[in-house]
């Protein structure tokens, strides 16, 4: 409880963004704000007081129907699918890392539990450090190559490296003969995980929206995400028990497929382009693109 405290005392004292406070008639405010990172002046301007619609209220608020406009859905199920797939995948996988270790590729037939259960920490927290390098690398990365070719390149290295890991249990003598397999397959994973769609589908939600639908917008992607979260993390172990390894590793990288699938047709790059042309009044048709590494 008193985490949850201090992080509402700190988000009471986070000031709104520039854009949002010209849009409500704080200029001076905007101004303030918008020079503290650097000092500079600020200069508010016409497009920065554009405002798309009167914010919703009431039970509107709670739905928030101007997320499903024709003008935005694009980007609402472009922020919301992948980051729901995504979470199925990483919560599914990512919490099970010992289970999986443990039932095809650290256990032996005279070991009994315990010996099983350590074995299969130490193996995960050694692939876990591949998860610090994806995001090292995604800080890096993520403006000089661009949020959607990241995104495109973890899911469909995401994919390949479930479809190793469950190949590797349908060889002959199983996971356990080839555990160089398991290791590679766990590495590209975590790394190409947390250096594309685990990065990624937070930050665009903040970036593709105006300013008074950003919170809305972001809340939707988030809640969907969590949602893949609940199911991957509750429905994992039921499906690992009832079609095995190998059917369920096949089944999650589908859905790391049809994330990247999704990326690819509703993408909408935010790297080399400015606020006003990602939130002003232009930003519901903006053409999609990727930018090459």
């Amino acid at each position: 409880m008193l985490p949850a405290l201090f992080i509402i005392w700190l988000r009471r004292r986070v000031p709104e963004s520039p854009r949002w406070l010209a849009q409500n008639g704080h200029e001076s405010q905007a101004r303030a704000v918008g020079r503290a990172p650097d000092g500079a002046p600020v200069q508010v301007t016409a497009a920065d007081r554009e405002r798309h619609a009167p914010p919703a209220e009431g039970a509107r608020a709670f739905l928030q129907p101007q997320l499903f406009s024709r003008q935005w859905r694009r980007r609402t199920v472009f922020t919301s699918a992948p980051w729901f797939l995504m979470d199925i995948a990483t919560y599914g996988v990512g919490i099970f890392t010992p289970t999986l270790l443990a039932s095809f590729a650290l256990s032996r037939a005279d070991s009994t539990f315990i010996a099983d259960g350590i074995a299969s920490t130490k193996g995960t927290a050694v692939l876990d450090v591949f998860l610090v390098v994806g995001f090292v690398v995604a800080v890096l990365l993520i403006d000089r190559v661009g949020r959607i070719p990241l995104q495109l390149t973890g899911f469909a290295v995401m994919a390949i490296a479930l479809c190793v890991l469950a190949a590797s249990t349908q060889m002959s003598g199983g996971a356990k003969a080839h555990l160089a397999l398991v290791v590679l397959g766990f590495a590209l994973f975590n790394t190409l995980m947390n250096l594309g769609p685990n990065a990624t589908t937070f930050a665009l939600p903040a970036e593709v929206f105006p300013s008074e639908m950003c919170a809305a917008g972001h809340g939707f992607a988030a809640g969907c995400g969590k949602l893949g979260a609940a199911l991957g993390t509750f429905l994992f172990p039921v499906m690992l028990a009832g079609i095995g390894e190998a059917a369920l590793l096949y089944a999650v990288a589908v859905a790391c497929a049809c994330g990247f699938l999704i990326t690819l047709v509703f993408r909408v790059e935010t790297r080399g382009h400015s606020l006003d042309q990602l939130s002003g009044a232009q930003a519901g048709t903006l053409a999609p693109r990727v930018t090459p590494p």
